[in-house]
């Protein structure tokens, strides 16, 4: 294994006891198993809400759903935590059905990201650095059309999204709320008009 992504959010190797991390079965004799050193790129994909989507009542930690992503941080491993506005569980399901309840565009931004990042830490390629930097998710029109006050920022208000990565141009970029913005994001990511997974899933491959 050279990088990870996980869909739903990202989790630590740990020799449970009982709790799960990120949806891993405790052992059954922990004591037989030394948990894994993180040492491999990891970018966790989260939404807002779960299963089913229940709004919040109360405002959540802002940084609830990035624990481990710091822990990949603190080990000075390339991270990143991405939650998707409005999202739940179902955007990781990819089920094309109004009853289920997902996001319009969080799909997208999953194969977005997870892309990006397979390209950067197992093809190498130097182009993905754009668009893991990109500021497309922050303007896209899609987002901004269905939502009740033309929000077109994809990322989410409850939590903030993080990336901590190395460049491969040299130097890194650290940005803990990329809703906001940050330095060094860029909205020349290498790819012209509207991004659609289902689109490039069915076109030829050339």
């Amino acid at each position: 294994m050279k990088a990870v992504v996980a869909w739903d959010n990202l989790g630590l190797p740990v020799a449970n006891s009982g709790k799960v991390s990120g949806g891993e079965r405790p052992c059954k004799d922990p004591s037989q198993r030394t948990p894994a050193p993180i040492t491999k790129p990891g970018l966790g994909l989260s939404a807002d809400y779960g299963l089913p989507p229940t709004p919040n009542t109360a405002l959540p930690n802002p940084l609830g759903k990035s624990s481990a992503s710091f822990a990949y941080t603190a080990a000075g491993v390339d991270s990143g935590q991405i939650i998707i506005r409005g999202g739940s569980h179902l955007d990781f399901s990819f089920i094309p059905l109004a009853a289920f309840g997902a996001s319009l565009r969080g799909p997208d931004l999953t194969d977005w990201y997870t892309t990006a990042w397979f390209d950067k830490y197992l093809k190498h390629d130097p182009t993905a650095d754009a668009r893991l930097l990109s500021t497309r998710w922050q303007h896209d029109a899609d987002e901004g059309a269905v939502d009740p006050k033309h929000d077109p920022n994809a990322f989410s208000f409850y939590y903030y999204s993080r990336l901590d990565i190395h460049l491969a141009a040299g130097g890194t970029f650290d940005c803990e709320d990329l809703r906001t913005g940050c330095a060094g994001m860029t909205a020349s990511d290498g790819y012209s008009g509207d991004y659609s997974y289902v689109k490039i899933d069915t076109s030829p491959d050339s």
